[in-house]
């Protein structure tokens, strides 16, 4: 059985603006290792290729979408709305991505 290396064509032009030539594979994209799944007791993990924007310490993923520091509140693993300090953003931009968020509301509000 060939592998997928052996199959690759290395005499094609590249793709402008990258290291990709058309009908390759080379350079081969990384393996991902998957996540882990999270209990009541403790919380899972990303996959590898995850880019994690809040970790429960901080908020340095974060700015103020008006600029400069963010100023909400972490506390126990959360983050939580800070009365008039307005809008945060992530300092990463990002285009097409998959998003996994986790939320808590209170059962009466």
């Amino acid at each position: 059985m060939k592998k997928l290396q052996d199959v690759c064509y290395d005499d094609t032009p590249v793709i402008p603006g990258t290291n990709y030539r058309v009908h390759g594979m080379r350079p081969m994209p990384e393996v991902v290792t998957p996540g882990t799944p999270g209990t009541q007791q403790r919380p899972g993990t990303p996959p590898s290729d995850a880019v994690v924007l809040f970790d429960g310490t901080d908020l340095s993923g974060w700015e103020s979408v008006g600029g400069g520091v963010a100023e909400w509140n972490v506390e126990s693993e959360y983050m939580e709305v800070a009365p008039g300090k307005g809008d945060i953003q992530s300092k990463e931009t990002f285009g097409d991505c998959q998003i996994h968020l986790e939320w808590a509301a209170p059962e009466k509000v």
